[in-house]
C-alpha cells in the first residue's frame, strides 16, 4: 500500500535461483480489473516464465569468455616493448656517454 493506493501484487518464492530469493511483481492499474477474469494460476505461470528467462539469461551471460583474456596479450606486448625500449636508451646512454 502506498498513500491508501493499492497494488496487485504477486510474490514467488524463488528456492533454485541463484540471485533470487523472492521476487514480487506489481500489476498495472489497467490489468488489475481483467486479472479478476484470469485465474491465479495463469498468473503465476506467467511471473515463473519471467523469472526462467531472467535466468535463462544470467546462465547466457556467464558463459561468455571474460573480455580481459582478449585484452591482455596486447598489454603485455605493449608492456615488453616499453621496457625493451627503455632499455635500448639507457644502454645507448651508458655506452655513448
Amino acid at each position: 500500500m502506498l498513500r491508501g493506493i493499492q497494488k496487485n501484487m504477486i510474490q514467488v518464492q524463488t528456492p533454485k535461483s541463484r540471485y533470487f530469493e523472492t521476487a514480487y511483481f506489481i500489476m498495472r492499474a489497467e490489468t488489475s480489473a481483467s486479472a479478476s477474469k484470469s485465474t491465479p494460476n495463469e498468473m503465476l505461470n506467467e511471473a515463473n516464465r519471467i523469472l526462467a528467462e531472467s535466468n535463462l539469461l544470467s546462465r547466457k551471460d556467464s558463459r561468455k569468455p571474460h573480455r580481459l583474456r582478449g585484452r591482455l596479450y596486447p598489454y603485455f606486448c605493449g608492456v615488453l616493448t616499453g621496457a625493451s625500449l627503455i632499455a635500448l636508451v639507457w644502454l645507448a646512454v651508458l655506452l655513448f656517454l
